[in-house]
């Protein structure tokens, strides 16, 4: 895999696991307000922010759960897959 493909890839491997501690840390209200979790909702709020304007034009939006993030985790997922698939 060439450099520029591995990078990408190890990228959004890192973005997952910010949303994965976003999710984790989300249930427990008292680090809401930490430094960490101010840092974490910077990085990855600029990334959920378009999926959940796209989500607000459909019925989804009347869910009691945000998706967003469920979306953006597939969609890490599939741009990995096709990473794996050409960068060889």
């Amino acid at each position: 895999m060439s450099l520029i493909f591995r990078a990408a890839y190890y990228l959004l491997e890192f973005i997952s696991y910010l949303l994965l501690a976003r999710i984790i840390l989300s249930w427990i209200p008292q680090l809401r307000q930490s430094r960490f979790y101010g840092f974490i909702h910077q990085v990855t709020e600029p990334i959920l922010l378009p999926v959940r304007k796209m989500i607000s034009r459909t019925r989804a939006a009347q869910w009691p759960i945000d998706i967003s993030i469920i979306i953006v985790f597939i969609l890490i997922g599939i741009i990995q897959m096709l990473i794996a698939q050409w960068g060889f």
